[in-house]
């Protein structure tokens, strides 16, 4: 964070103004603070103002939270905005957040205010890394007269440092990427596939869940059973990834592994609900191994399932949910090779 946080907070009741920067102060002493419970106000302050940062409560005379999102969204999307509300419904904190809101937090709970303000920060500097890496990306493109093999290598770096941005918003979710890619590597191999398809499913499954990025840690780090809104908002996390990779022009079809790796054979899955061979092959491998990842690893909200019932879910699903050669692949890896989930590696 750097030397001077600045905050505007729309705010109408005196008191709640005070307790919540009291809160700010806690985080951050060289802090400016800018309230207003005006909406045309708020329009003229956040355009002079710039801030780091907006609060706003719910529900105001004349407009709602929704109204500031919408506005600071358009303006400046990468500009974090909390809903602070006294009481909220689970429908409208959904909405909320597919507006755009970076969190929400209620006013009873008022002590993890400070918590979301670094969180949502840290978030507005890995979306500006992401924005330069695409800038980057397109110059390199526009400006550089490559061999494939240094464009490949350049691209993989891309892919590669996309996935640390990821592990500073959730570790459980790079290492698990990790764990995901060597081993779509290793089935991807057993099942005889060129290696330069290897190469790609390996680069894709790295960052399969980046589209996690926008989803607010409070629900990723959730340590009790997640509500059906808090599962539909997780169960974006695909399209978001899709959304946020097509915008790189790599020469494979990252983009489309990572928007149907949740997608199952019988059509259960989603975004989409395709079947069988409308699912990519490569999509159809860092399914398995994403399951089999997330089962035999440990989670906020459960402890580890293991590997042995990992393998069993994938193999009595196998033709169900699961490709059948995939799946048996995989077990083959494990029973037969004598393979083993790698350590999770920091920074790597």
């Amino acid at each position: 964070m750097r030397d001077k946080l600045k905050i505007i907070l729309i705010e109408d009741n005196k008191y709640d103004a005070e307790l919540i920067s009291k809160e700010i102060k806690k985080i951050s002493k060289k802090t400016e603070i800018k309230i207003t419970c005006n909406f045309a106000e708020f329009q003229i302050i956040f355009t002079d103002f710039s801030p780091d940062l907006v609060l706003s409560d719910y529900t105001m005379s004349g407009f709602t939270g929704i109204d500031v999102i919408k506005f600071v969204k358009k303006i400046s999307k990468n500009t974090p905005v909390i809903i602070i509300t006294g009481s909220i419904n689970e429908e409208t904190a959904a909405f909320c957040i597919k507006t755009g809101a970076d969190d929400y937090i209620l006013k009873d709970h008022i002590i993890h205010l400070g918590p979301s303000i670094k969180q949502s920060i840290k978030n507005k500097k890995i979306n500006l890394a992401k924005i330069k890496i695409e800038e980057d990306l397109r110059k390199s493109e526009k400006n550089l007269q490559q061999t494939v093999g240094e464009l490949e290598k350049t691209l993989e770096e891309i892919i590669v440092t996309i996935a640390r941005i990821v592990e500073m918003k959730d570790p459980y979710v790079a290492g698990h990427q990790q764990r995901v890619s060597e081993l779509a590597a290793e089935i991807a191999s057993v099942l005889k596939i060129p290696d330069k398809q290897i190469y790609y499913i390996k680069l894709a499954s790295l960052v399969h869940d980046v589209g996690k990025i926008n989803i607010p840690s409070s629900i990723l780090n959730k340590p009790g059973k997640l509500t059906d809104i808090e599962f539909e908002l997780i169960k974006t996390h695909s399209q978001l990834g899709y959304e946020i990779m097509k915008k790189v022009h790599f020469p494979w079809p990252i983009a489309k592994i990572i928007l149907q790796h949740h997608e199952r054979v019988n059509g259960s899955g989603y975004p989409s609900g395709l079947k069988d061979n409308d699912i990519l092959p490569e999509s159809k491998i860092c399914a398995v191994a994403d399951v089999v990842e997330a089962m035999a690893s440990y989670r906020p909200y459960r402890p580890a399932i293991g590997i042995v019932k990992a393998l069993d879910e994938i193999s009595s699903k196998a033709g169900i949910l699961y490709d059948k050669e995939v799946a048996d692949a995989c077990v083959y890896l494990f029973n037969n090779k004598k393979y083993k989930l790698a350590e999770i590696r920091e920074n790597t």
